[in-house]
């Protein structure tokens, strides 16, 4: 009898440990990060357009995926290292639409991670001068506008010191506020533009930090 209670017992403390283990395989999944999205939440954009986002390095590419308004995209994944660059283009069948752009990407076969945003599609295309904004940069710092007009107190000037030198001056309030601009993907905007690009970020002794981007053409 008391044998029986104590394979009863083993078990039992089997199941409980096996129900355990699985239990925490949460705690340490690290689900695949998506920024950068471009263009922007919201933007009114072309028909047929180029979309991009970035998901953070850790994800597995073959699992990476994108649809707008339920619609696959065919993906152009490249490999920058510690992230994945992403490129798709609108369906011409959005034309006129608003549209949802859904993303998911795997770190494991149970570590999984989805996002998106909304993109509103003209009926046709405004011309050519959005494509040399595009060239120049501007798009880019209007992004990167968008994203310190998000960040509670951050501001942003730009100094324009001729010869195709530009100078972006951001100041937060705090070092987390600084965080959240780099958490929300803007030295990944940065990167994309066209020249030289140096940035400097000081921690300001009342607390604050100050970023400068010196953009040279």
């Amino acid at each position: 009898m008391i044998k029986k209670y104590l394979i009863l017992a083993s078990l039992i403390a089997s199941i409980g440990f096996t129900a355990s283990a699985a239990g925490n395989t949460g705690q340490d999944c690290d689900k695949p990060i998506f920024n950068a999205f471009d263009p922007v939440n919201k933007s009114e954009v072309d028909p047929e357009s180029e979309i991009s986002f970035t998901v953070s390095g850790y994800a597995d590419p073959i699992t990476i995926k994108a649809t707008a308004k339920n619609i696959p995209l065919k993906l152009n994944i490249v490999d920058r290292d510690s992230f994945y660059a992403v490129f798709a283009r609108l369906p011409a069948a959005l034309t006129g639409k608003t549209a949802r752009i859904n993303v998911e990407a795997n770190n494991t076969e149970w570590c999984k991670a989805k996002d998106g945003w909304l993109l509103r599609i003209r009926d046709e295309a405004v011309g050519t001068d959005d494509i040399v904004a595009d060239m120049l940069g501007v798009k880019t710092y209007e992004m990167i506008n968008n994203l310190v007009t998000n960040t509670p107190f951050a501001k942003m000037t730009i100094e324009d010191f001729g010869n195709n030198t530009t100078l972006m001056t951001i100041t937060t309030p705090s070092v987390s506020s600084l965080g959240q601009l780099l958490d929300d993907g803007i030295l990944i905007y940065i990167q994309t533009l066209d020249g030289e690009v140096d940035i400097n970020i000081s921690f300001n002794g009342d607390g604050s930090t100050t970023m400068t981007i010196t953009h040279m053409l």
